[in-house]
């Protein structure tokens, strides 16, 4: 996972500061950042969905607190913020007429426009020494 993450800070930071000269501007760099954007949301936000419901599973919390970022599910925009050991998703107040389902782990519930909750992380298994 750590060196996920190094690769993750260097993907990044060619994409942001343009260490090609150039490329940035000609629209190169939106290869590497939907890959970023992937890695943000799939491998360490740990969304996926299974059985029509948005899951997610975060790896690398330490390095993701703070982190927010918007998405959108069945039509549904919304607001995923991971701090504190929580994971939290707010459904925009517009923008989807039907409720959505969202879970970690085994604890699934439905969001409709306007909706929030907060999902309870456990704390980060230390890997062994």
């Amino acid at each position: 996972p750590e060196g996920s993450w190094q690769r993750f800070l260097v993907a990044l930071e060619s994409d942001v500061g343009d260490v090609q000269g150039g490329t940035t501007k000609e629209g190169i760099h939106l290869g590497v950042m939907s890959g970023t954007l992937d890695l943000i949301q799939r491998a360490y936000a740990g969304s996926e969905i299974r059985d029509g419901v948005l899951h997610f599973d975060p790896g690398l919390r330490d390095r993701l607190n703070g982190l927010s970022f918007p998405m959108r599910f069945r039509g549904m925009p919304l607001r995923v913020t991971l701090a504190d050991d929580e994971l939290t998703i707010v459904a925009a107040t517009e923008g989807a007429s039907r409720p959505i389902r969202v879970g970690v782990r085994d604890d699934v519930r439905e969001l409709c426009a306007g909706d929030r909750h907060t999902f309870a992380l456990s704390p980060p298994v230390a890997a062994p020494a």
